[in-house]
């Protein structure tokens, strides 16, 4: 899928300058038709995803996620608030900073926002509560 996304934004942007050079108007027509029912379905898709982020908060007990986490226009309206998230058996700070803010990298963040409980990111227990900024 991705593949063709590529292929497709390719060659609306260049066709110009691809266009003396295909074999028909019609190849040019086939891949923008294809780009066109991938935009419908990465709309579906991000809405689908929406959905299910909702249901997996109204199941947790209606816990706020992350603003990173948010459709942008939920972000821009609510107001930034810390969350806290309990630690789980196998959790690490990367595995908590993938879950919420969608990259590993981000652990630096909850580390930094919890060093009066933590000394090292490396060393976190099930059952501490840490605030998610």
């Amino acid at each position: 899928m991705k593949r063709l996304i590529a292929l497709a934004v390719t060659a609306l942007f260049l066709s110009p300058m691809v266009s003396a050079q295909t074999d028909s108007a019609g190849e040019m027509e086939a891949l923008r038709k294809a780009l066109e029912q991938a935009l419908r379905e990465n709309i579906t898709l991000r809405a689908d995803l929406e959905a299910a982020k909702s249901e997996i908060d109204r199941l947790r007990g209606g816990a706020e996620r992350p603003l990173a986490m948010m459709a942008p226009s939920a972000a821009s309206s609510a107001a930034p608030s810390a969350v806290t998230y309990m630690v789980k058996e196998g959790d690490t700070l990367g595995s908590i900073a993938a879950q919420h803010y969608g990259t590993p990298s981000a652990y630096t963040k909850i580390f930094q926002a919890n060093r009066r409980q933590l000394t090292d990111p490396n060393r976190i227990k099930p059952g501490q509560v840490l605030t998610l900024p």
